[in-house]
């Protein structure tokens, strides 16, 4: 049985299991320095060159290394491009280079041509800074859908193995109830790869997210080990996510709505603690190792 962690936009993933199960744990942690509002498709940002988001950055990675853990990170190729060393410290350090687009540009609102340039040319940065194939993918703000069925086969074609961009519940900002909950394999003509959906619970015939965001961010830590644990005795992967900004309250945010920044805002201060006690109690493995288990096995 998997369970999957993950955060946003530098991104990181981890795949893990538990110490006391012979169950797996998948953790995805990446950061995010832009916010796509979808209703006036503004994007909020702060300066690729702020010291501060690299400094939330190497504080994650300095928790992973404490606690020997290697992660998946999905990672913007224009911050690639600004901060080549933090993304080759990233890689040195043992971890997993994956993209997360461009310029956070939401995969919707592309044209199919549009987002193949914006896909390929992510991964050619991180090539070209990792030396290493890229393999894995991340949409900003979960941005595919019925307007987007021309997704996986440019992913296949373009050379990637897994994808987490669905989002199991329909939200004011992104998501869909008909989404499947569980990590399924994505079959087409050109080839196929690995979905890792965001993990919801199913109750009372609605999904409601768990371990993710603001929902790991701002609900109580028992509700995300509760969660993962329904999702665990379900056999479904459990996939938490955040984001390295989420971990370091100095962080200023540019202007932006004031529900959306409270949005962000809230449970910050508890961040760090809540992924040290997750990390003293699961054992972690980059995404790609995972995939290419399920590959061996088919």
């Amino acid at each position: 049985r998997l369970h999957i962690v993950y955060c946003l936009a530098c991104s990181v993933g981890l795949v893990c299991r538990p110490r006391r199960s012979s169950d797996l744990f998948f953790l995805f942690l990446y950061f995010y320095f832009f916010f796509n509002d979808t209703a006036t498709t503004e994007i909020y940002t702060l300066s690729l060159h702020d010291a501060l988001p690299i400094s939330s950055t190497r504080k994650i990675l300095d928790l992973l290394d404490e606690y020997q853990v290697k992660a998946t990170f999905f990672t913007l190729g224009s911050l690639a491009e600004e901060q080549p060393r933090l993304i080759a410290e990233i890689d040195r350090r043992g971890h997993e280079i994956a993209s997360h687009g461009w310029g956070h540009q939401l995969v919707y609102g592309q044209t199919e041509e549009e987002f193949e340039v914006d896909l390929v040319r992510s991964l050619s940065s991180l090539k070209g800074i990792t030396g290493k194939e890229i393999k894995g993918y991340r949409a900003p703000s979960w941005s595919v859908g019925e307007g987007t069925p021309w997704f996986y086969d440019l992913l296949i074609r373009n050379g990637i193995e897994y994808d987490s961009s669905l989002f199991p519940v329909k939200t004011e900002l992104f998501g869909s109830a008909d989404n499947p909950r569980k990590p399924h394999i994505v079959q087409k003509e050109t080839g196929n790869l690995m979905e890792f959906p965001a993990s919801t619970v199913r109750m009372a015939g609605k999904n409601f997210p768990v371990a993710g965001g603001a929902f790991f961010r701002g609900l109580p830590l028992w509700y995300s080990r509760w969660g993962i644990r329904r999702l665990n005795r379900e056999g479904i992967p459990a996939i938490v996510y955040l984001h390295p900004w989420e971990l370091d309250i100095g962080i200023p945010f540019p202007p932006m709505p004031g529900k959306v920044r409270l949005m962000h805002a809230f449970g910050r201060g508890g961040m760090i603690e809540k992924l040290k006690r997750l990390l003293k109690t699961f054992d972690f493995l980059p995404m790609g190792k995972i995939v290419s288990v399920e590959k061996e096995r088919r």
